[in-house]
């Protein structure tokens, strides 16, 4: 019966894959920080906290694009911020492969590697999710304009 009397101007499977993903964002963030937590790392690498700070633009961003979804009257504001969350991961692909260069640079011990790659795995994963989510509210956008 819901099924029938359901509206609204978004497809029904695009709320699907929006809540997948956002979920999906959740859960990256939850495994880098739960990582951290049960590795008890002895220090964070200078790129980590720099690439944890550029995964909080991120979502603060991607707090903005779905809000435009929600009015879908501005295009223009919805590209722009499209734009930032794009540039944003990118910024975020230049600091994960630096710190991965730190990682293998021989700095660390071999279980350091291991520990530290897992979470920079994590916020890389969380940060490609909100771009993901983020070109989704746009195709969401101007598939109802």
């Amino acid at each position: 019966m819901l099924n029938n009397s359901f509206i609204t101007p978004i497809d029904r499977e695009d709320i699907i894959y929006m809540s997948f993903a956002l979920n999906k964002i959740t859960k990256r963030i939850f495994r880098g920080i739960m990582s951290s937590k049960l590795y008890n790392l002895k220090e964070i690498p200078p790129s980590m906290t720099e690439q944890a700070k550029n995964l909080i633009l991120a979502t603060e961003e991607l707090i903005h694009v779905v809000s435009v979804l929600s009015k879908s009257t501005n295009m223009q504001e919805l590209v722009d911020t499209n734009h930032k969350i794009t540039e944003i991961e990118l910024k975020g692909d230049k600091i994960f492969y630096k710190g991965m260069e730190e990682l293998f640079s021989g700095k660390y011990d071999a279980l350091e590697v291991i520990k530290l790659r897992d979470i920079y795995k994590a916020i890389e994963s969380a940060l490609d999710n909100c771009s993901h989510v983020a070109e989704t509210v746009a195709n969401i956008v101007f598939k109802q304009s």
